[in-house]
């Protein structure tokens, strides 16, 4: 592994209990991230995010094919689910948490996150970002992560936890699989 650190398998939560708590991503009422007015908007407003979407453009994206959900602790599920994992990495807190979800057929194609919190984390010392594949293995699940060599998960078991040597490195997901894949994700200090 180039860009991250793998540890070992993270069980603790019933990752399927939690999995079918999430119900349906219309449910979230959350800006779709395939309403290409509002990333059109980033993109002249000068936000850092409009260098992701000119090379989605300029790389002939199938646009309506990128797409994803976010659940967020507290109203997406459970703070508790944080907590824990917050208590298992020996983080002394938690920046930003979530669960992301690609359905099949979608992606969230070459990209690193915005985030206009980034200087207030930076207070606290050099953020860690950890992620959590929390699907079962399945055929057509895919992660990269890293610019320049990449590295990839494929079909990963469940529990599979790593932690990115850059929190804001670039990265990519691609459900070509037939069920949701879903990763939980956090960045902490």
């Amino acid at each position: 592994m180039k860009n991250c650190k793998l540890l070992p398998l993270y069980n603790e939560i019933d990752w399927n209990a939690l999995i079918e708590s999430l119900g349906l991503p219309e449910e979230l009422h959350q800006p779709d991230t395939t309403d290409w007015l509002l990333w059109e908007t980033m993109e002249k407003d000068g936000n850092e995010m409009k260098v992701v979407f000119k090379n989605w453009k300029e790389a002939n994206f199938n646009l309506p094919a990128i797409k994803w959900s976010n659940y967020y602790p507290g109203t997406g599920f459970p703070l508790e689910v944080t907590e824990k994992i917050v208590d298992h990495l020996g983080l002394n807190g938690m920046h930003r948490a979530w669960i992301s979800r690609l359905d099949p057929g979608t992606m969230a194609p070459w990209h690193f996150d915005g985030d206009d919190s980034v200087d207030e984390y930076l207070k606290k010392g050099i953020p860690r970002r950890f992620v959590c594949c929390i699907s079962k293995p399945t055929h057509g699940h895919i992660f990269y992560l890293g610019k320049e060599e990449q590295d990839y998960f494929v079909a990963s078991p469940q529990g599979t936890l790593f932690e990115w040597n850059n929190f804001r490195d670039w990265h990519s997901g691609i459900n070509a699989g037939l069920t949701p894949k879903y990763q939980f994700h956090i960045i902490g200090y």
